[in-house]
């Protein structure tokens, strides 16, 4: 048994509507709790991390653990690829957060960590066999041993998700140095039934910026947020047109199409078949109101004595050709024209926090979609590194 595990993941849990007939005109979301893999944030569970990203809970080592409950225990170093360490140069078309990897093998049991160096990748390894571990032993004592936590995602299914974007996005770019190089990666993965084996790699995008305001397009022709979260999005709304464009070829449009990951809805229109489920894989926390923190800080119970605890909790916008955000309430232009754009006024584009916010309430599935098919909802949004759960709950949800 090879329980495949990469980085720390997080994962917010969002559930879409149940089916009505006929389907209203605005449909309210119904939205989870946004769950740590490997348990609640507010139950003080540890929090598995992504290249070894200390837990503000954990009073040990991983690694120490492990060596202290299970015999036999064994850790193999190599590059992010499976190259030996013996290679007198590593892979240059490695990322630098999957540089190394380490394999623990329990007895017959084996999990896997990436990090930037090896004693992070090692870390890693150990918090994701703990995690299964942990997963697997709550199972045995529980009456529905496959069922994950409401509103939490296994994380083996998590760690999944995550390696099949990082590994589609290696394979892509194999042998092309010059794309290969990116600061967030970001990726959709659909999943029937919740089954690791029937994960599918929809969308795999980078990007960290977005365009000045003397770049938009009257015609539509320029894409304004090229932040990979937001291109993931939009490929979802590509291949959704694609599902929807294998009815339109069928000599009866309402017959159910068993590899679609559609079907038709009594009454009129398309949704989302109950078996499939929609998970946003990112590198780090989003950009905007989930990502104002501090690497190192640990939260603590109210009330909050931060000193920059009054810029939290704000709808942010990104800055134009560069990196990073700023408060609405801190622009002078609050209601954006076009008019006033093309004479020099900042563009107001919403941070991706903000973003992930709203798909939680509208869907993915964007306007013109929502004539054809049901709200598109996130089941999960699972992050690798760089993350402060705490900050991600307020941001995706509280903002709701």
């Amino acid at each position: 048994m090879c329980a495949v595990s990469e980085f720390q993941c997080l994962e917010p849990a969002v559930k879409a509507l149940p089916p009505a007939a006929p389907p209203p005109a605005a449909p309210a979301p119904a939205l989870a709790r946004l769950d740590v893999a490997n348990g609640k944030e507010e139950s003080g569970s540890p929090v598995s991390s992504l290249f070894g990203a200390a837990s503000p809970a954990a009073h040990k080592s991983p690694i120490n653990v492990l060596y202290e409950n299970y015999s036999g225990l064994a850790f193999t170093c190599s590059f992010g690829d499976g190259s030996p360490l013996t290679d007198t140069q590593a892979p240059l078309q490695l990322s630098h957060s999957m540089r190394f990897k380490v394999v623990c093998q329990i007895k017959e049991q084996k999990f896997e960590g990436y990090g930037s160096s090896k004693k992070l990748a090692k870390l890693a390894a150990a918090r994701s066999a703990l995690a299964a571990l942990e997963e697997g032993r709550a199972g045995r004592t529980d009456t529905t041993p496959a069922a994950a936590p409401q509103g939490a995602l296994h994380q083996t299914l998590a760690d999944h998700i995550g390696k099949l974007v990082n590994e589609k996005f290696n394979e892509l770019m194999k042998n092309d140095l010059v794309h290969s190089k990116r600061k967030v990666l970001a990726g959709i993965v659909i999943t029937t039934h919740n089954r690791i084996d029937d994960a599918r790699v929809i969308a795999v995008t980078t990007g960290t910026k977005c365009v000045s305001g003397e770049h938009m397009s009257v015609s539509g022709r320029a894409v304004n947020d090229c932040h990979a979260e937001v291109a993931a999005r939009r490929c979802l709304q590509r291949h959704l047109y694609a599902q929807l464009l294998m009815y339109a070829n069928q000599p009866d449009p309402r017959q159910p199409l068993e590899e679609n990951d559609l079907e038709p809805v009594e009454g009129g229109g398309y949704q989302l078949k109950a078996s499939r489920a929609v998970h946003l894989y990112v590198s780090t926390a989003p950009c905007g109101d989930g990502r104002i923190f501090s690497p190192h800080e640990h939260h603590h119970a109210e009330p909050d004595k931060h000193p920059n605890r009054l810029a939290r909790g704000q709808l942010r916008t990104k800055i134009e050709s560069g990196e990073g955000t700023i408060p609405v309430k801190n622009c002078n232009n609050v209601m954006q024209t076009w008019d006033g754009v093309m004479q020099g006024e900042r563009l107001l584009t919403m941070s991706c926090s903000d973003k992930v916010a709203r798909w939680c309430v509208c869907g993915l599935q964007g306007a013109l979609l929502s004539r054809l098919i049901r709200p598109v909802y996130l089941t999960s949004l699972v992050l690798g590194s760089l993350l402060h759960p705490h900050h991600m709950y307020r941001s995706v949800l509280l903002l709701n």
